[in-house]
């Protein structure tokens, strides 16, 4: 009788891979509100939102109206950066003053 998963054989399963997100390829890094020095230099309008709790769409408002500094890259239909500097002042003052010494530290409030 032929062993139909021996090594090698046609019909034998295949090592699985762990899926393109487990091993960090493809995925956005999971950050949190506590910590702005782990944040990276430019983030993603999701990012942003995962950050503040808000929709991804108002990110990109937020962008297009020019309401928070943002550079989009690919042309008109491209997907935005937003610099690390221009979303600490929109963390609520409650949480930045738990923050560690740093830059992030002395930015001001955002203006309403």
């Amino acid at each position: 009788m032929q062993d139909h998963y021996a090594h090698g054989a046609k019909n034998a399963p295949r090592e699985l891979e762990p899926p393109a997100a487990a091993n960090g390829a493809g995925a956005e890094m999971k950050l949190s509100l506590y910590e702005p020095e782990n944040w990276p230099d430019l983030l993603s309008a999701s990012q942003v939102a995962q950050l503040l709790h808000i929709a991804h769409t108002t990110v990109g408002r937020w962008c297009e109206e020019g309401t928070i500094e943002a550079v989009q890259l690919g042309g008109s239909r491209g997907i935005w950066r937003i610099p690390r500097e221009a979303v600490w002042p929109l963390v609520p003052p409650s949480i930045r003053a738990a923050w560690p010494e740093g830059p992030w530290k002395e930015q001001p409030e955002r203006e309403r």
